[in-house]
């Protein structure tokens, strides 16, 4: 797969040496197989020899979990002619690759080598074999803009038996930051619970979330007998490289009208001061910080007058968008794939882990 990212892990934090007591300890079994503290112990080894770090010993339970589930990999690869054909050819390679690469200690052996390979690269094949099962989804929309953000959804709740919420509603439906919402309800003794998500997988939210995110409005207020529940959008910009916005600067003499506070408006106002586009990462961290959608604006004084600046548009890169959108479809599915393959198998082949 073109596009398909490398899913082996790599750890890029750097750690001082884990400490290892008692190699003979059993620290998980699959397929009635036991691996012990020696074994983890090489494996740690491998790794640090390969990526060049050293690891924290505050990682040794994340390292523990990798090793359990790139062994359920291999397992699996073992029973699958078709993927342990390929596995045998490629671990060849990439083992004459690495070794002239990599200055190994005489600690790791040809054999705990090649394990270790064998297990990232059965990960990564199974991963690649059971992704091609989702090219349809993987592929489609490349050009969805949706992919350039990072989503949060806020969920609030407030009791209706608060007299203060019923008259101040209107109030609260016009702010649209969580941490101004969060502020208002301290400023006016407003109980609430707050509860953030954020959105990974666009096909799993609802069709009122779906709304919600397609709308300028980025507040939502639902009243049932018990209390009041309000849903906020948060979005953030994750890239800067490849967008382009198109900025209007209108100047006025006092403060627009809600209803010509949008693009629709400005662009036919006889005020426009400017009306370019611009690449966002030359964009000062004011705009990027705050202009995020069409007719997102701020407002700047000059002298006795207000000058405007909205966003009226945004582009994307073609390929960039494209590469975006693919990529981080394959994050979101290879994750699920591989949580999902875990619990199955390790049901499968009765693995136990006797660590914490």
């Amino acid at each position: 797969m073109t596009y398909l990212i490398n899913l082996i892990l790599t750890l890029i934090i750097f750690f001082s040496n884990i400490s290892f007591a008692n190699d003979n300890k059993i620290i998980f079994e699959i397929n009635n197989k036991i691996y012990s503290a020696l074994d983890f112990k090489y494996r740690v080894n491998y790794l640090e020899e390969v990526n060049g770090i050293k690891y924290y010993p505050n990682l040794e339970n994340d390292l523990k979990n990798d090793f359990f589930s790139s062994v359920l990999f291999f397992e699996y690869v073992k029973n699958n002619s078709k993927l342990n054909s390929i596995l045998k050819i490629e671990s060849k390679k990439i083992f004459e690759k690495i070794k002239k690469e990599v200055n190994f200690s005489e600690d790791l052996n040809e054999e705990v080598i090649i394990k270790n390979i064998n297990y990232d690269y059965s990960r990564k094949l199974v991963l690649e074999d059971l992704l091609s099962n989702f090219r349809e989804y993987i592929f489609r929309d490349p050009n969805d803009i949706n992919f350039i953000y990072n989503y949060k959804i806020n969920y609030i709740t407030l009791p209706i038996d608060n007299l203060i919420i019923k008259n101040t509603l209107e109030d609260i439906s016009i702010i649209q930051n969580i941490n101004e919402l969060k502020k208002y309800f301290n400023q006016n003794n407003i109980k609430y619970y707050l509860e953030q998500k954020e959105i990974k997988d666009f096909k799993k939210i609802s069709n009122k979330i779906q709304k919600l995110i397609n709308s300028n409005n980025k507040l939502y207020i639902e009243k049932n007998n018990d209390f009041y529940k309000i849903l906020m959008i948060e979005k953030d910009i994750e890239f800067t490289e490849g967008i382009f916005y198109k900025l209007i600067n209108i100047e006025t003499q006092g403060r627009l009208s809600l209803s010509k506070e949008n693009c629709d408006y400005v662009q036919s106002s006889p005020n426009i001061k400017s009306s370019k586009e611009y690449e966002l990462n030359k964009l000062n961290d004011k705009i990027k910080n705050n202009l995020k959608s069409i007719n997102d604006y701020l407002i700047f004084q000059n002298n006795n007058k207000l000058n405007y600046i909205f966003l009226c548009s945004i582009r994307v890169n073609n390929d960039f968008l494209k590469e975006i959108n693919i990529n981080k479809k394959i994050n979101l599915t290879a994750t699920n794939i591989e949580l999902d393959f875990i619990n199955r198998y390790s049901k499968e082949y009765n693995a136990k882990k006797y660590y914490k």
